[in-house]
């Protein structure tokens, strides 16, 4: 996973960082589908990924 690497580097984090976030990323993916059998979860789940989302996006345009 060279590119991740490169990608862990750039951001500043250190390398087997990607894995943990890889596991988060899979657990909001999680919690999205639960969000279709309960609007309130799906709603808290879709409201974390996008944070989450934007503030690598922030720290890459930063970066």
């Amino acid at each position: 996973m060279p590119f991740m690497r490169q990608a862990a580097a750039h951001l500043g984090m250190p390398p087997d960082l990607h894995r943990v976030i890889g596991t988060l990323e899979i657990a909001a993916a999680a919690g999205l589908l639960l969000g279709l059998a309960s609007a309130p979860r799906g709603v808290a789940a879709a409201v974390v990924t996008l944070a989450a989302l934007a503030h690598v996006g922030v720290a890459a345009a930063a970066g």
